[in-house]
């Protein structure tokens, strides 16, 4: 069990426990000898966090001589060894990401099911780790990969023969007890499956590679009609509409609330940009 201990101004500080919370913040259980001291768990409160940009430790509702203190600045030796900790806790909880298996939501009735397949939030990191891989910002959001993803009927079956129903609860009335249990038998009670990492990577994968195909022929698609723009422009000696777009206005002398913004190939090969106020 990791335990720091400083004194600032006759006051001892005591954190322990560092680990990560659901937002990928570093938090510690804590206690002030004689101001802040738990009943219970040798005297610990838990979620001081860790704050980077002041080098401090949070507090909640912590009085120290009648004045409200929202934290505590960590001496550097500590501040150095929670640094080197919270980095090592982040690189752990990213490649646990980045390699687990993915749980598929299965017969979830809540919210009329849309909960049902995969979670956006579950392959984000595996996302990012993928397009790392292949050195691409493709535009495409996650959002739209897990829709995809959740039409594939391979996945689905996967998730069907790893079927774990959800753990029964306490409260649940008899009727609804003797159902669920029914259920479970024909897999059809609230539950998931899971898609081994290998599966949910390799799927993932097509779809980036088939958005970088496309971005590709995008790009040499605009890149042919600018190239035709110039040599237009050239060829003509009148100017060329490259693209246009609009703003809002960039006069308050004028009465308009929105500009057009035009570009332009010139026939000398430059480019040069002109505004139209709207009224």
């Amino acid at each position: 069990m990791k335990t720091f201990e400083f004194e600032k101004q006759g006051i001892k500080f005591y954190f322990r426990n560092p680990e990560l919370n659901d937002y990928g913040e570093l938090v510690m259980q804590y206690k002030i000898e004689n101001i802040k001291e738990n009943k219970e768990n040798d005297g610990y409160f838990h979620n001081s966090k860790f704050i980077p940009y002041k080098n401090a430790m949070s507090f909640f509702n912590v009085k120290i001589n009648n004045k409200k203190v929202d934290g505590v600045g960590l001496p550097d030796n500590i501040l150095t060894e929670v640094k080197q900790i919270h980095e090592q806790l982040k690189q752990a909880d990213l490649h646990h990401k980045i390699t687990r298996d993915i749980p598929y939501t299965l017969n979830d009735t809540t919210a009329y099911g849309i909960y049902n397949g995969i979670s956006q939030f579950d392959i984000e990191p595996i996302i990012n780790n993928i397009k790392e891989r292949y050195n691409t910002k493709v535009f495409i959001f996650a959002e739209d990969i897990a829709k995809k993803l959740n039409k594939d009927k391979e996945l689905e079956q996967i998730a069907i023969d790893t079927y774990q129903p959800n753990p029964e609860c306490n409260n649940w009335n008899d009727e609804y007890l003797t159902w669920f249990r029914s259920a479970v038998k024909e897999k059809q009670a609230p539950g998931h499956g899971n898609i081994p990492n290998a599966v949910i990577r390799e799927k993932i994968s097509v779809i980036i590679l088939k958005e970088m195909e496309k971005e590709l022929q995008n790009k040499q698609v605009e890149e042919k009609r600018i190239n035709e723009l110039f040599e237009k422009a050239k060829q003509t000696g009148e100017k060329q509409l490259l693209n246009k777009w609009s703003e809002p206005c960039n006069d308050p002398k004028e009465e308009c609330n929105v500009d057009i913004v035009y570009v332009w190939i010139m026939p000398d090969g430059s480019k040069t940009k002109s505004r139209h106020h709207t009224w």
